[in-house]
C-alpha cells in the first residue's frame, strides 16, 4: 500500500514534467528565427517595359523600409514599418504610390498551419511592404509550403514568365539578390485584378528566407515599383 501511494505522485509528476516540455517547445518555436530589435531592411524600385518580352529598365531610388520586430510570441510577431529619414522621398518626392510616406505601420505576422498571415492592429490593414490586395481578394495569408508549379528565373524586377493576367504560383532556385544568395523561393503571382483595369502584384518569399520582393504593376503604364530585401 506504501509503495502505491508513493508511485501515484511519481506519475503525476513525470505527466506534469512531460506537458511542461512539450508548452516549452510550442512556446520557441519560431520558424522566422526573428529575435525582439532585429531589423529588415528594403530599398524601393522603379521599372519600366513591365508587359515587354525584353530584360525591362529598373532602377532603385535611393528609398529604404525599415522594418523592426517588436514582440515574438511563438510564431507571432509584431512587426513595425517605416520609412527610413535619410529616404530621397523624405527629401524631395512628393509621390510615394505604395502608401503614405510619413506613416508607420504596426501589424502582426502570424505563422499558421504553413501560412504566413498579416493582420492589422486597428481597424485597417496598412502595409508599405504588403499591400491590401496583393495576396488574395478574401484575406491576407501567404502559403509557406512549396510551390510547384514552373520554375522561372527572375531578370531584373520581373520574371520569365510570360504577361498574363491571372494567379500563378511558381518558383525560382539558385537566386541572387543585392549579395544574398536563395536556394529556393515561391514567386507568387496575383495578377487577376488585371483582368479588369486592376493592378498585379508579385510576392517573392519562403519560410526559410521569409520575404524578400514584394512589386506592383499597372497595364496602363507599363511600369511598377516594389521592395527588394536587403538584409
Amino acid at each position: 500500500m506504501k509503495s502505491s501511494a508513493l508511485l501515484i505522485p511519481l506519475i503525476l509528476l513525470l505527466f506534469s514534467c512531460s506537458e511542461n516540455e512539450e508548452y516549452r517547445v510550442q512556446n520557441e518555436k519560431n520558424d522566422f528565427k526573428f529575435e525582439v530589435g532585429q531589423k529588415l531592411r528594403y530599398i524601393l524600385l522603379t521599372g519600366e517595359g513591365y508587359r515587354e518580352p525584353a530584360i525591362p529598365d529598373f532602377v532603385y531610388t535611393g528609398d529604404t523600409l525599415e522594418l523592426e520586430v517588436l514582440e515574438v510570441d511563438n510564431n507571432k510577431y509584431l512587426i513595425s514599418e517605416k520609412i527610413t529619414p535619410l529616404s530621397n522621398m523624405m527629401v524631395n518626392n512628393d509621390d510615394y504610390y505604395w502608401g503614405y510616406k510619413d506613416s508607420i505601420y504596426v501589424n502582426q505576422w502570424i505563422i499558421r498551419n504553413d501560412s504566413l498571415a498579416f493582420e492589422t492592429t486597428n481597424n485597417t490593414f496598412r502595409s508599405h511592404l504588403i499591400r491590401k490586395f496583393s495576396l488574395t481578394f478574401h484575406n491576407r495569408n501567404l502559403s509557406l509550403e512549396e510551390f510547384d508549379g514552373e520554375e522561372v528565373q527572375i531578370t531584373g524586377w520581373k520574371t520569365s514568365y510570360p504577361y498574363h493576367e491571372n494567379n500563378v504560383e511558381l518558383y525560382t532556385t539558385n537566386y541572387t539578390l543585392l549579395g544574398n544568395y536563395y536556394d529556393r523561393l515561391n514567386v507568387y503571382y496575383n495578377n487577376g485584378f488585371m483582368a479588369t483595369d486592376g493592378p498585379g502584384f508579385t510576392t517573392v518569399f519562403s519560410k526559410e528566407h521569409g520575404i524578400i520582393r514584394t512589386s506592383e504593376y499597372s497595364w496602363w503604364t507599363n511600369t511598377g515599383y516594389g521592395w527588394d530585401k536587403l538584409n
